[in-house]
């Protein structure tokens, strides 16, 4: 979650749903160094990322595959964790 002055950080998806920021890491990629970019590359914003809170697996419809967000607090600033 990100949390800003006004509130948390939610985006609208493309079926005009609300959702956090997110996304899955890279290949070789770590999952703070993956959150990081993943909110930068949907916000346009720099986060510093607190310490793990959750992880979880999810098995998507269409193509059959795993996922693993992660929940980890953090803020919004100009440092990159």
């Amino acid at each position: 979650m990100i949390r800003l002055p006004a509130g948390f950080l939610l985006l609208r998806n493309d079926r005009g749903e609300w959702e956090l920021p997110g996304g899955r890491p890279e290949t070789g990629e770590s999952l703070r160094v993956a959150l990081v970019r993943e909110i930068h590359e949907e916000t346009g914003l720099w986060a510093t990322v607190g310490p793990h809170v959750d992880t979880w697996l999810y098995r998507t419809v269409r193509p059959p595959r795993h996922r693993r967000p992660a929940a980890l607090p953090g803020r919004r600033d100009n440092n990159v964790a």
